[in-house]
């Protein structure tokens, strides 16, 4: 089906996705995940998928090869520019305490190329220390993954009246992952293809009622196909998605108390309404001092 036959709604999502594939987009507005207690279970189930951790996830760092580096809760590379942006926001933190230094002239000479991981042996190490300042540099992160992805995919959301804080949640991590844009993998991609699907009205068990093609569908119908979509444009990340279903399987639409899902090891993995905040940074250990210990004087017998 071409664009031009597409609902207005999806048009419109669409065109709020033009960066390049797999590229940041911008946006001023990072705003705060602790308003509500859907937005705190859908930011620790993004990090959690992208992760493998309910905590701890913003000190993760892989070489990706191709992709170069990827790091932190986001997923965020090197090669694209995410990292990048990061790094910037968190080197505007009165706590920046000099991590990057020595990797940020090469941060910047990859993010403009595109590149690999080539130049970055020590990246790791630099975005290892700064997950100890945990607090400035979870900040940072959140900022990014908020005005960099989440907006867009928000916009996106909105074209085409979503409602469901899951379906919001899967498109954010699908833009995080699949990258934004209209072609190859990314979700503007995996939304036409989720849409092209549907050539009848679907009924299905949430409140919600998308407008798709002219016909009536129920959100979490579209949501399924939107991550059957995804799987088939990245089979790569279909995990990702197997935790998604599992959560939409045992009927939690609006995440709005605690969560129970199959992990990514296949475990049950809970998520509740609790602050999404950094994992506490371990003890620095202190030095042990041992007094020295005086030799009893010699024993008197009487």
């Amino acid at each position: 089906m071409k664009l031009a036959t597409l609902s207005v709604g999806l048009v419109a999502a669409i065109s709020l996705l033009g960066s390049a594939a797999g590229a940041p987009a911008s946006s001023s507005n990072p705003g705060k995940t602790d308003s509500t207690c859907a937005y705190r279970i859908g930011f620790q189930l993004i990090s959690y998928m992208n992760t493998g951790m309910l905590k701890g996830g913003e000190a993760s760092c892989t070489n990706n090869n191709e992709e170069g580096y990827r790091a932190g809760i986001g997923l965020f590379t090197t090669k694209y520019g995410s990292v990048l942006a990061v790094v910037n926001e968190y080197m505007k933190s009165p706590d920046y305490k000099d991590e990057f230094k020595d990797v940020i002239e090469q941060l910047k000479k990859t993010a403009a190329a595109q590149s690999g991981p080539e130049g970055l042996d020590t990246f790791c190490d630099a975005w290892s220390k700064a997950a100890l300042n945990a607090g400035p540099f979870f900040d940072a992160q959140v900022t990014v993954l908020r005005s960099m992805y989440e907006a867009p995919a928000l916009k996106a959301a909105k074209g085409l009246k979503i409602r469901l804080p899951l379906t919001k949640a899967a498109m954010t991590q699908a833009a995080l992952t699949n990258g934004l844009g209209n072609d190859g993998k990314t979700i503007g991609a995996v939304i036409t293809a989720t849409n092209k699907k549907f050539d009848e009205n679907y009924v299905g068990p949430s409140d919600s009622t998308l407008k798709v093609n002219g016909h009536e569908v129920d959100e979490i119908e579209w949501l399924k196909e939107f991550l059957n979509a995804k799987d088939v444009l990245a089979d790569k990340e279909v995990q990702f998605s197997d935790v998604f279903r599992s959560v939409l399987r045992r009927g939690y639409f609006t995440l709005s108390d605690e969560i129970e899902f199959k992990g990514l090891e296949g475990k049950d993995v809970s998520i509740d309404c609790s602050k999404f905040t950094a994992a506490k940074p371990p003890a620095v250990p202190t030095e042990l001092v041992i007094e020295e210990q005086v030799p009893p004087g010699p024993f008197v017998i009487l």
